[in-house]
């Protein structure tokens, strides 16, 4: 019996791939339209599979701290009990507290076998499983060939985690530096890399292909959509970006750096804009001061207006930063004033 299935895509799409290997009354059992995970898997542990399918070792880390690399075994398996049985080669003997768990992975390429090493200890929570009191602090491992809506609260987790709290437990501290590679980016990037991988995923829902990991083909063409729609090309270039970093944090091979994304966006930005951008006039020093003169300064709004503007203009200031501003962060010198502004660069 298949432990589990690992399906990078819909069922749907899928469906036509898996038909093409399986025995017939494994099609006939397959026949039926509206059916589900749940009675998918039992009906592929018995199929037949023609030609056989690879068998693969995942990589895993052992009780002694040792890794058990990515493996391909050199026969291949017409079923999961010849799968089991060729395992039994190499995972002769398992690790006390092991046990092995074979999984049937199908995307539009191919199906292979997976055998994955699983602690067998029942008391030991499974790191994809956190404590109740971890659940905000410790995100779960990256859903890989799971459905786009998954990728997006995955993302969405890991981006708005917290810090945990120090308890000596060398799982805490494994979250934390994924906590920690997040918050060294800008709040507003790492908003703006969650509205991209929503649109990325929404993008993947729609036209049934695998979010997570993501194929350069389909990068380039959801790009390329992008730039139909009229994107401009720094959007398509924070939406490439933000799907880097997507694979980055996932632990999984890049897509964005293939030749043909790259290509494909050399040619977005040598494209004539249909909609060129405008240029908005900035603000001069002329036009602040004709702002200033028209306050009437005869109340402490007007007075604190007045100083917002050119505090402001005088600091080259964001909007955040002004309204972060806080007394302690002011000390009047000689000849100026210094405001320093926490998670800011220094401005005088």
């Amino acid at each position: 019996m298949l432990d589990a299935l690992h399906l990078t895509g819909s069922w749907p799409v899928l469906r036509s791939r898996v038909l093409e290997q399986v025995d017939r009354l494994t099609r006939q059992r397959l026949a039926q339209s509206d059916i589900t995970i749940d009675v998918l898997r039992p009906i592929l542990s018995t199929a037949r599979f023609s030609p056989p399918l690879p068998v693969f070792i995942a990589d895993s880390m052992l009780p002694d701290g040792s890794a058990l690399p990515d493996t391909e075994l050199p026969d291949c398996a017409e079923h999961t009990a010849s799968a089991r049985k060729l395992l039994e080669g190499p995972l002769s003997s398992l690790p006390s507290g092991y046990h092995l768990e074979i999984a049937l992975k199908i995307d539009r390429q191919r199906l292979v076998f997976v055998a994955s090493l699983v602690s067998s200890d029942q008391n030991e929570r499974p790191s994809f499983l956190p404590s109740k009191d971890k659940v905000n602090s410790i995100p779960t491992p990256a859903p890989i060939g799971q459905a786009p809506a998954n990728v997006v609260r995955w993302f969405s987790a890991l981006a708005e985690a917290e810090v945990p709290k120090h308890d000596g437990q060398l799982e805490t501290s494994q979250a934390a530096v994924g906590t920690f590679v997040q918050i060294g980016k800008a709040a507003n990037t790492r908003r703006a890399y969650r509205s991209a991988i929503r649109g990325w995923c929404a993008f993947a829902e729609r036209h049934d292909l695998p979010a997570l990991p993501a194929r350069s083909e389909d990068v380039a063409t959801y790009l390329a959509d992008l730039a139909l729609r009229g994107r401009k090309p720094a959007t398509i270039e924070l939406y490439r970006a933000a799907l880097r970093y997507l694979h980055h944090v996932a632990h999984l091979p890049i897509p964005t750096t293939h030749a043909l994304v790259s290509e494909m966006l050399a040619g977005i930005h040598r494209s004539p804009s249909k909609t060129p951008q405008r240029r908005v006039k900035g603000l001069t020093w002329e036009m602040l001061c004709e702002v200033v003169d028209k306050i009437p300064m005869t109340s402490l709004v007007d007075t604190r207006d007045r100083a917002i503007l050119l505090v402001g203009y005088g600091g080259a200031l964001r909007r955040s930063e002004l309204a972060g501003i806080q007394l302690e962060h002011v000390t009047l010198d000689e000849d100026c004033m210094r405001i320093t502004l926490p998670h800011s660069r220094l401005r005088t």
